[in-house]
């Protein structure tokens, strides 16, 4: 993927399943970033693994990207993306 075309492409991250949008992207960067303070136990509750799935939409032409996000407990883990 050809980060400065980033802004010719109009990317942007959506959430899937009309959820909430957690993250955004810098279009200079390509950096993923955290848009608000995520709870893990409140997204996910007691489950073991607790992941957010978003798309990484780029235009002209159409192409979708998968990304999923690993949510660890926010009182342990500062925010890391891979």
């Amino acid at each position: 993927l050809d980060i400065s075309k980033l802004t010719a492409r109009n990317a942007r991250i959506d959430p899937e399943e009309n959820s909430t949008p957690h993250c955004g992207i810098n279009l200079q960067t390509g950096e993923l970033t955290v848009l608000e303070r995520i709870d893990r136990e409140s997204l996910c509750g007691k489950k073991a693994s607790c992941v957010l799935k978003q798309e990484l939409v780029l235009e002209n032409p159409l192409e979708l990207h998968r990304v999923n996000i690993r949510v660890q407990d926010i009182n342990d883990n500062s925010p890391q993306f891979n």
